[in-house]
């Protein structure tokens, strides 16, 4: 599906074509489906059509709206005849449910109606005409028209066929074109210790939200309690003139580990603030309780 997802410069696609009949049959041997499956695979894309579906169990309305959500354009060719009615739904044609499908499911839709208005259009007037459902399909073109998308209209095979291959490249010019999502970075990792911490999803927000992080996205965390034992240090009582380590006797402030013995969690998260603080600039206000 068309995510928010990003286009490649080469993406392919899965490209549904809603069509009736006659605008598979006619013209003779190079029908109006015809050259919209060219555009198709000209534009380098994959064609699915309902006519192409396997035998199935399932209901073919269900099949049908199954395979157009699997999609990623839906490419509608309406001419004057309305379709074949659904089984279990006979007030709407196969036709129409397939926009309406691809409406739901937010495909792109590229719509193409027949201009009634020319004088030849390749169909013979026994399949142009249609008595049943006529007035329903004057109503489902005229919803499309006055809908919020452009239409286009065509009056021969080779008309439609560039209008469809023009329109699947301008589409990807302008997923192309869409400015592309930056890249998560995550500065500082949790400790060890994850039990023993929770997240702050306040905090995370807030730093977000700043003007001095950047689009960065911190790990924010905290402790959930205090352990009472002391951390243990390397050095010896003796080198620690007898006093007992605790993990930050004569220790510098900015030692690094090396030099310091065994950090003690505490210690790791102190040091991490002070680095981001450093690295951000940003107000000791902004980074409390890091």
């Amino acid at each position: 599906m068309v995510e928010a997802d990003a286009f490649c410069d080469r993406a392919i696609w899965r490209v549904f074509i809603s069509h009736t009949g006659e605008l598979r049959k006619f013209p003779r041997g190079n029908s109006y489906v015809d050259e919209v499956e060219r555009a198709i695979s000209a534009a380098g894309h994959v064609i699915v059509d309902m006519a192409d579906f396997p035998a199935s169990g399932q209901a073919p309305a269900q099949v049908c709206m199954d395979r157009i959500r699997t999609c990623d354009v839906y490419v509608g060719v309406l001419g004057t005849r309305y379709g074949s009615p659904v089984r279990d739904r006979p007030q709407v044609s196969y036709t129409e449910l397939e926009f309406d499908t691809a409406t739901e499911a937010g495909l792109p839709r590229l719509m193409f109606l027949l201009d009634t208005s020319s004088a030849e259009v390749g169909i013979p007037a026994s399949n142009l005409i249609d008595h049943e459902f006529g007035t329903r399909q004057e109503a489902f073109r005229k919803r499309v028209q006055e809908s919020s998308l452009l239409t286009q209209s065509f009056t021969s095979p080779a008309d439609l066929g560039r209008l469809v291959e023009r329109s699947l490249r301008e589409l990807a010019d302008i997923r192309r074109a869409s400015p592309a999502t930056p890249a998560t970075i995550v500065f500082g990792e949790i400790p060890h210790e994850v039990a023993s911490f929770e997240q702050r999803p306040e905090l995370q927000d807030q730093l977000i939200n700043s003007p001095s992080s950047h689009g960065v996205i911190f790990c924010a965390y905290r402790r959930s309690r205090r352990r009472k034992e002391p951390a243990r240090c390397r050095h010896s009582p003796e080198t620690a003139g007898g006093r007992m380590a605790s993990g930050r006797m004569g220790q510098r402030r900015n030692a690094r580990p090396a030099d310091r013995g065994t950090w003690s969690a505490r210690d790791r998260g102190r040091d991490r603030s002070r680095r981001l603080r450093k690295l951000l600039g940003a107000a000791p206000a902004k980074l409390a309780g890091i």
